[in-house]
């Protein structure tokens, strides 16, 4: 009956010896539209959910490999998560309100800030461990975060904490 009924409103040559049957069916499909709206997912609500999902991986993947900066290329990625790099970027940036290398940069920069907390590796050790090419570089990208160098920042901290138990 329901086909009837999309045949009726779709023009049927059938449809034209009854002029009551266009309306007819046009009224019946979209009761029955309203009736099953509910039931279906939003528009682009499973494209959506895939999407976060996606994003949700690639941040797993950048923190199992901040060490290896060759794998968080945007190249590699995009290769690692079957999508274009310019889909894979505007993807994440879409989710994260941040470029994609802007984030990896700064995930790389909080672990390198951790370890001089923990204060047990020299910065080159920290520089060797992180995969940055070297301490230079290293520098260069902790002073551009932070406004210090690692040693700086490292000094800093453990003066205001010798400063701090003074007081306490």
């Amino acid at each position: 009956m329901l086909t009837l009924l999309i045949d009726c409103y779709a023009g049927c040559p059938g449809a034209a010896l009854d002029p009551l049957a266009g309306p007819l069916a046009g009224t019946v499909l979209r009761a029955v539209g309203q009736q099953l709206a509910p039931a279906l997912p939003a528009p682009g609500g499973a494209v959506a959910a895939h999407a976060a999902g996606v994003v949700r991986q690639v941040l797993a993947y950048i923190r199992r490999h901040a060490a290896v900066p060759g794998r968080l290329h945007l190249g590699h990625l995009a290769d690692e998560f079957a999508y274009s790099p310019s889909h894979l970027s505007a993807l994440f940036r879409q989710h994260m309100c941040e470029p994609l290398h802007q984030y990896i940069v700064r995930h790389r920069l909080q672990l390198v800030e951790t370890h001089l907390r923990a204060g047990a590796l020299t910065v080159s050790q920290i520089a060797d461990e992180l995969g940055f090419v070297d301490v230079c570089h290293l520098n260069k990208q902790f002073k551009k975060r932070y406004h210090l160098t690692p040693t700086e920042y490292r000094r800093q901290r453990s003066t205001l904490a010798v400063a701090s138990y003074a007081h306490a």
